[in-house]
């Protein structure tokens, strides 16, 4: 089973650290094909492509930032819809996770 996660970044706090616990968690436990898009790098990047096999960025201002900015949100999701669309026929993702 092949396994994406989506992160809106990649910063030091407890969103991030949760999420890399949990996909340690599946690289420790099972052979999964574990992938990575986040919207922005960030610190914790290294960390990330240690336990997933491949990491995409695409352009994503977080969720809550970017309600005050209608049009650059709209934008920003169908970026990201057309990204894991592209990455789940390239990798036959079975499990998107999305924070």
């Amino acid at each position: 089973m092949n396994v994406l996660f989506c992160q809106p970044t990649l910063d030091r706090t407890g969103s991030e650290k949760s999420l890399l616990e949990v996909v340690r968690g599946f690289r420790r436990d099972t052979d999964h094909g574990l992938y990575l898009l986040t919207g922005t790098d960030g610190p914790m990047g290294a960390a990330f492509e240690a336990h997933v096999h491949e990491r995409w960025i695409v352009s994503a201002p977080k969720l809550r930032r970017s309600l005050t900015i209608v049009p650059s949100y709209i934008a920003s999701f169908w970026r990201v819809y057309r990204e894991i669309q592209r990455i789940k026929r390239k990798h036959h993702i079975s499990l998107v996770y999305i924070n």
